[in-house]
């Protein structure tokens, strides 16, 4: 499917990706608390699979603001 896509222009060399990819993105840009990704996004049961497809930065107070 990829190749086609490349062969065909719809997509560059560049920008090739693979179903895993799709689903890294599908439980990164679902909103909710972590829990809910891993159910509803992800289907995994455990939190240590969620680590490898959640790509999402953590939210985290700047260090100036913490005096």
């Amino acid at each position: 499917m990829i190749n086609l896509a490349m062969k065909q222009g719809v997509i560059e060399k560049s920008e090739r990706f693979s179903l895993h990819d799709l689903k890294c993105m599908g439980v990164t840009d679902t909103k909710g608390i972590r829990a809910v990704k891993q159910q509803q996004a992800s289907g995994h049961r455990s939190a240590a699979m969620m680590d490898i497809y959640n790509f999402e930065a953590p939210v985290v107070t700047p260090a100036a603001d913490n005096k």
